[in-house]
């Protein structure tokens, strides 16, 4: 979806969210304690942009500066969220 309860994208989508830390995404009015060392954390403090329903199981990538080509390493799994884009509930994922 395009949004929440949006439209159904016709055209793959993306968007550069940064990872937060555990520490933040543990904080009370953030996830309380839900997130696990299995799990990260992905997303902005005032929301706008995030993995959304039907975006489970897609991947988190991030470009590898260690390589000598432009080539990307997965480092999540999009796993689950409360709702979609809000303020401090960014997408959780599965390391």
């Amino acid at each position: 979806n395009v949004g929440y309860y949006g439209h159904l994208a016709d055209v793959l989508q993306e968007a550069n969210v940064p990872i937060i830390s555990d520490a933040v995404c543990n904080a009370p009015d953030y996830y309380d304690n839900q997130i696990t060392t299995t799990m990260f954390c992905a997303g902005f403090e005032k929301g706008g942009i995030d993995a959304c329903q039907g975006d489970s199981g897609g991947p988190f990538v991030a470009v590898d500066c260690l390589s000598k080509t432009s080539r990307y390493r997965l480092l999540g799994v999009v796993s689950w969220g409360t709702g979609c884009a809000m303020a401090k509930k960014p997408g959780v994922y599965t390391r």
